[in-house]
């Protein structure tokens, strides 16, 4: 197996295209975890190589924790999540009312069902997503400054044909920066979106043609989030690519079409933030990031429905502020009274999971799937229904 290195010669052919990549020999590379502790100490400050994974393979973990005290399942038996159960390939995860069993035989690490949970009650242990943003913060940074653009990255799982990136690099844009992950379904919105935040120009997602199908649309989806987000914030299509093999999976264009030069507006000043925060932590911090340099007019992106972002509106015309739905919400995003004779949301734990909808005896409630880049609104508390009614003397 060959795997792609970075181009360390000049910036770009006199034609404007990138010139062949260096492919390694296969007793080159190196799976060891010491490449990204080495990273990661770099990252923190510490003495480790800088950059760099030099196109060798990141070792993402292959074990599954569940994390029980998260799973919607577990601390609401009633709640109907399964997603994980739906999606895993190799039927590695049962859910029962006390939330969902592993079985470590079986499960080959494909990474789908921490991808897809909503509460971020699965993760993969050992080597995290948070390796990877070190690595692709550290590649940025050791950029020319001289580059016309910013970077374009690859991320490709380690048996995807990764020599085709030549040709969907494109021919405009910064040096081609490559990295081999064990498992494609381990790239999520969180990495997606903090490596624009760091950066990045372009980005494009390879995997194996064998990859299962759950693991395919799992990934696509997040893909076509991020594109929605980065498209709320007024920016370009044609950011993120994913493709199977040398074929385009997204978007619809053929891969040897040139990549236009506003692909990679705005420039974005890397981000300073560390990567080492739970993903959903990332994914804020990454689009606050983002729209500061986006120029877009509201901080507020819509989101398809059963998106795990947003928030909740009341109907105080018909809300009692009976407390059933801050009772029935798992992650504690709605307050009931807490001093005040109110009810009241915040929105960064918000999985619009519909709990609260389904407790509400007045069907007063409604789920809100957006994103909003805001910090100063989603890290506190926003009153939804500020008065009690009141009612008439029995």
């Amino acid at each position: 197996m060959k795997f792609l290195q970075p181009y360390r010669g000049s910036l770009l052919n006199t034609d404007g295209s990138y010139p062949e990549p260096e492919i390694c020999d296969p007793a080159d590379v190196v799976k060891d975890a010491d490449i990204l502790g080495d990273a990661s100490e770099s990252a923190r400050g510490g003495a480790g190589r800088p950059g760099g994974l030099n196109g060798k393979a990141i070792p993402l973990s292959t074990v599954c924790a569940f994390l029980s005290e998260r799973c919607l399942r577990g601390r609401f038996p009633h709640t109907a999540c399964r997603v994980c159960e739906d999606a895993c390939p190799v039927r590695a995860i049962a859910a029962g009312d006390g939330g969902v069993h592993i079985d470590a035989e079986r499960c080959d690490g494909c990474g789908v069902c921490a991808l897809i949970c909503p509460a971020d009650a699965l993760c993969m242990i050992d080597i995290s997503s948070d390796d990877l943003l070190v690595a692709i913060r550290l590649q940025v940074e050791t950029q020319p400054p001289e580059a016309p653009f910013p970077p374009v990255v690859v991320i490709g799982d380690e048996e995807s044909p990764m020599a085709c990136i030549r040709k969907t690099a494109g021919p405009t844009g910064g040096r081609p920066i490559c990295f081999c992950v064990d498992q494609i379904g381990r790239i999520g919105l969180d990495v997606m979106l903090g490596a624009f935040a760091y950066g990045v120009g372009k980005l494009f997602l390879v995997c194996r043609e064998n990859t299962p199908q759950p693991v395919k649309e799992a990934v696509l989806g997040h893909v076509r989030l991020a594109m929605t987000i980065l498209e709320g914030l007024a920016m370009p299509a044609g950011k993120i690519n994913f493709m199977e093999g040398d074929r385009m999976l997204y978007p619809d264009t053929p891969v040897d079409r040139p990549v236009p030069q506003s692909v990679f507006d705005p420039m974005v000043s890397p981000a300073l933030f560390s990567p080492f925060h739970a993903r959903r932590e990332l994914v804020h911090l990454s689009t606050q990031h983002l729209f500061a340099f986006s120029g877009a007019a509201t901080p507020l992106i819509p989101l398809p429905a059963g998106t795990p972002y947003g928030t909740v509106a009341v109907d105080a015309a018909v809300c009692t502020l009976c407390g059933a739905c801050a009772d029935a919400c798992p992650t504690g995003a709605l307050i009931a009274g807490a001093g005040t004779r109110g009810l009241s949301v915040r929105e960064s734990r918000c999985l619009q999971c519909g709990a609260c909808r389904a407790a509400c005896p007045e069907s007063a409630i409604r789920c809100l799937p957006r994103l909003c880049c805001d910090g100063s609104i989603i890290n506190r508390q926003v009153s939804v229904h500020g008065s009690k009614p009141q009612r008439p003397e029995a």
